[in-house]
C-alpha cells in the first residue's frame, strides 16, 4: 500500500500545469508510466489480499476505451493529413493542416497535433484551433509559441530551409473543449494577450458568419510589439471587414519605420480614448503593416468597467491572456457588475491543459 501511495503522490504533482507546460514530453510519459505502475501494483495487491477485482477491471475498461478513442479520432482526421509549417517573427510557429473534414470546426476547440518526424512522431502537443480565413479552404490553423518539444524540434528543423517552411505529415486528434454562447449576447468584449488571440478569435471568426445587425462587438488585443500583425494579419483584417466589429490593437513598443498615422499630435491625441496610458508623448498613434495601432498600455480594469456601465442589454467578456491579464479583466468584471442592470457573464480560455 505504501508503494501505491507514493505512486498515487508522483501522479498527482507531476500533474499539475506548472510541471506540464515546462515539459509536456516528460510529463506525458512520466504520468503513462506511473498510471501502468499503479495498475499493476493494484492488481497484485488486491490478488494478495483476495478481494475481487471488479473495480479494476472497470477501471482498465475505462481507460482502454479512451486510448481507443483516440486513436479512431486521428484516424477520422485522416492518416494522410498535412500541415504547411512556418517560422514567424515573435519566435512563433504556424501550422496551416489540411485533414479529412469529416468532422466540423467550432469556436474553442483545441486537438492534439503529432508532427511525423523520424525522431518526433510519438510526441504531440494540444494546440487551440483557428479555421482559415478563406471559407472555401476549410484548412485548420494553429498559431504557437515555440518553446521546448515539439515546437521547438519542428522550428529547429525549419530553420534547415531557406524559407524557413515545409509541408510536413501530421496525425490530429480531436476536437476536444466546449464552446461557450457569446453568440446570444447583445454585446460582446474580446479581450486577448499576445498569442491568446487564437482563442478569441475563434469566436470572433464564428460571430462574423453570424448575420445579427444588432449586436456590438469589441475586440482587444493587446501586445509588446508589431511581430504579431505579420503573422495574423488576413485574421484582423476579416474582423476589421465587418462594421459591427471594433478593433482597437495596442502596442507597447513600436519598433516600425512607417510613418505614424494620424501625423499630427492633435489628431493623436484626440483619438485616445479612456483608460489608454500613452507612453510616448510624440507617439501616441502609429500605423504597422497598414494596421492604425495605438501605442498604449491600456487600462484594462477601467476598459471593462465603462463597458459593463454602457454596454445597452446583455453583455460578454470573454479573455484570453497571461495569467495576470486574465486575473486582472476577471476582477475587473466581479468589481463592475453592479454598474449593469443586465446580465453579465465572464468567460476564459486560459490555455491550461
Amino acid at each position: 500500500m505504501g508503494i501505491l501511495r507514493d505512486t498515487v503522490r508522483r501522479i498527482l504533482i507531476q500533474s499539475l500545469h506548472f510541471f506540464r507546460s515546462r515539459n509536456y514530453e516528460v510529463f506525458l510519459f512520466g504520468h503513462l508510466l506511473l498510471v501502468f505502475v499503479f495498475v499493476v501494483g493494484a492488481w497484485y495487491h488486491l490478488k494478495i489480499i483476495g478481494t475481487e477485482r471488479n473495480y479494476m477491471y472497470a477501471a482498465v475498461t475505462l481507460w482502454s476505451f479512451d486510448r481507443a478513442m483516440r486513436i479512431l479520432r486521428i484516424f477520422w482526421s485522416g492518416v494522410t493529413s498535412k500541415a504547411e509549417v512556418s517560422i514567424h517573427e515573435g519566435n512563433v510557429i504556424r501550422f496551416k493542416i489540411h485533414f479529412s473534414k469529416r468532422w466540423r470546426y467550432y469556436p474553442g476547440c483545441f486537438a492534439f497535433v503529432y508532427v511525423l518526424r523520424a525522431n518526433r512522431f510519438w510526441q504531440s502537443h494540444p494546440f487551440s484551433l483557428t479555421e482559415s480565413v478563406d471559407e472555401h479552404d476549410g484548412s485548420l490553423i494553429v498559431h504557437a509559441r515555440i518553446r521546448n518539444g515539439i515546437t521547438k524540434g519542428t522550428s529547429d528543423y525549419l530553420c534547415q530551409f531557406e524559407d524557413g517552411a515545409a509541408t510536413l505529415p501530421v496525425f490530429v486528434e480531436g476536437p476536444y473543449g466546449g464552446m461557450h454562447a457569446v453568440y446570444k449576447y447583445d454585446t460582446v468584449v474580446f479581450i486577448a494577450g499576445g498569442i491568446g488571440v487564437t482563442g478569441t478569435y475563434s469566436y470572433a471568426s464564428h460571430l462574423r458568419k453570424i448575420v445579427n445587425d444588432s449586436q456590438r462587438i469589441i475586440f482587444i488585443w493587446c501586445i509588446a510589439d508589431e511581430h504579431p500583425l505579420k503573422w495574423f494579419a488576413a485574421e484582423v483584417e476579416n474582423l476589421e471587414a465587418d462594421p459591427r466589429f471594433d478593433v482597437r490593437i495596442f502596442i507597447s513598443r513600436c519598433h516600425t519605420t512607417t510613418p505614424a498615422r494620424p501625423t499630427s499630435m492633435d489628431d493623436a491625441n484626440s483619438q485616445i480614448g479612456p483608460g489608454e496610458v500613452v507612453l510616448d508623448s510624440k507617439e501616441g498613434n502609429c500605423s504597422v503593416e497598414g494596421f492604425a495601432v495605438r501605442r498604449a498600455t491600456p487600462d484594462l480594469k477601467k476598459i471593462v468597467h465603462e463597458e459593463i456601465a454602457t454596454a445597452p442589454g446583455t453583455l460578454a467578456i470573454l479573455c484570453c491572456g497571461p495569467g495576470r491579464l486574465n486575473d486582472d479583466v476577471r476582477w475587473a468584471v466581479s468589481q463592475s457588475l453592479e454598474a449593469s442592470s443586465s446580465r453579465v457573464d465572464y468567460f476564459e480560455e486560459s490555455f491550461s491543459w
